[in-house]
């Protein structure tokens, strides 16, 4: 018996789970997900974030963390009775934030129980800076690597990471591909929008996430081509200032994206834009690509390793004037667009078998014995 937890789950991030639960399901491995109350398919257990997922929730003001914090409480304490009653023999936890509950519930799990537990980690440490002086989250971090037996990883970027900067034995550290996140899957039937735009940015607008490198591309690409629009869309930290972009045809949408709303976004836009500047691994490629859109990155570790990214579609990270190059090229249709969807199935069959060779070998044991 494999558990999944995953309290990520909510909306099209439940495509990641459901990707890798009907891999498994199809070879006959016994599972049960534990997920968030929004998980878009009708099997799982619901624990997860009734009243305070984002984009679901009331607005509950500075009472939102707080109610958050005793909901995550709950849910750990519901899985965790449920694991000493069924006694799973693998509990896979998705490791995106580190709190002392989470802290005590891997404890728990590895002093009271026989488990193989693993830490799939989805970015090992997220921007950070300085790997030499850790914070107190990541020495949080840390401990909680230190108690897996294994550490599940989707790129070998992470892999490095866990190994040099986190001192975690080779042997520990496992892999497979990140899923397919095929959007289409949940709103086929949700129309685009009818504001299409020529470039895309979408996602959080954290300063790592490259968004000033765009910026500064922009102005070079506004002043020769006035005509083409630029959408912005996500969630901005306080303070970002739209200001010096007025007049240079920015549509900003700076709010919380429902995935109806991203979906729709991303299918009208002919171009997708990700100039980031930090980061291990990003899961939006997976989903980007099933929608057969042209996507610009940066050429951080981490996109180069893609297979399914074109990497004449790549700019040096952090600056402006190769991407701006680069934005001219596809808006003048300069480039050959590939073809997506023989890659993506290439990519799917892959994945899914090395998910399977993966869990038969934490089992060790014939598929006959799941």
């Amino acid at each position: 018996m494999i558990y999944h937890i995953y309290w990520g789950t909510a909306g099209n991030a439940g495509l990641y789970l459901d990707e890798i639960y009907q891999t498994l399901k199809s070879e006959g491995f016994e599972q049960e997900v534990f997920v968030s109350h929004y998980y878009p398919f009708n099997y799982g257990r619901k624990v997860f974030f009734k009243w305070t997922e984002l984009g679901h929730c009331s607005k509950l003001g500075k009472l939102r963390n707080p109610i958050r914090y005793i909901e995550l409480i709950y849910a750990l304490f519901v899985i965790y009775i449920k694991i000493l009653r069924r006694k799973p023999q693998i509990v896979n936890y998705s490791f995106i934030g580190v709190f002392t509950p989470v802290l005590l519930f891997l404890k728990l799990i590895k002093k009271t129980t026989k488990c193989k537990l693993i830490l799939t980690c989805h970015d090992v440490m997220p921007f950070a800076n300085n790997y030499q002086t850790l914070s107190k989250q990541e020495k949080m971090r840390k401990k909680a690597f230190q108690m897996a037996d294994y550490l599940l990883t989707h790129n070998q970027n992470s892999a490095k990471e866990l190994h040099h900067s986190f001192g975690i034995p080779t042997q520990k550290i496992l892999r497979h591909s990140f899923p397919i996140m095929d959007m289409n899957i949940l709103f086929h039937q949700h129309a685009a929008t009818d504001n299409k735009c020529d470039f895309l940015f979408l996602g959080h607008l954290r300063k790592e996430k490259g968004v000033e490198v765009l910026m500064e591309a922009w102005k070079l690409f506004h002043d020769k081509h006035p005509d083409a629009q630029l959408c912005v869309a996500g969630h901005a930290p306080f303070g970002f200032d739209t200001a010096p972009y007025k007049d240079m045809n920015i549509l900003f949408k700076l709010q919380f994206l429902s995935d109806e709303q991203y979906y729709s976004l991303a299918s009208s836009a002919k171009c997708i834009v990700l100039p980031y500047i930090k980061g291990t691994n990003s899961g939006v490629v997976s989903t980007l690509v099933t929608l057969g859109k042209c996507v610009i990155t940066s050429d951080l570790e981490m996109f180069q390793s893609n297979p399914l990214l074109d990497k004449n579609l790549m700019f040096e990270s952090g600056n402006h004037q190769s991407l701006f190059n680069l934005m001219e090229m596809v808006y003048e249709n300069k480039h050959e667009k590939a073809e997506t969807e023989d890659l993506v199935e290439k990519y799917r069959s892959s994945f899914r078998k090395e998910v399977v060779e993966l869990y038969n070998k934490i089992y060790d044991i014939s598929p006959a014995g799941h």
